[in-house]
C-alpha cells in the first residue's frame, strides 16, 4: 500500500515518505502535521469559522478520501 500512495501524491491526503514493517516497530514517516485534528478542535477560534470555510475544509476532506477510494488498488 506504501508505493500506491507514494506513487500517487493528493494535495488534500497526508504524504507518506516511507514505513517499516518490522513485526515488533510498525511504523510510518509521515509528512509533518504541526496541530493534531482533536488540538484543533479544542481551540477556540474553532467556533469563529465561516460557515464558508467549514464548508471548504468538509470538501476538501471528501475529496482526499475519494482520491484514496478510487486508487487503482483501493487500501480501504
Amino acid at each position: 500500500y506504501y508505493s500506491i500512495l507514494y506513487n500517487s501524491p493528493h494535495p488534500n491526503v497526508i504524504t507518506i515518505y516511507g514505513y517499516s514493517d518490522d513485526p515488533a516497530k510498525l511504523s510510518f514517516i509521515m509528512e509533518y502535521i504541526p496541530i493534531s485534528v482533536y488540538q484543533f478542535l479544542q481551540n477556540p477560534f474553532i467556533s469563529k469559522i465561516s460557515l464558508a470555510t467549514r464548508i471548504k475544509i468538509a470538501k476538501d476532506i471528501a475529496i482526499g478520501i475519494n482520491h484514496i477510494h478510487t486508487l487503482p488498488t483501493p487500501l480501504l
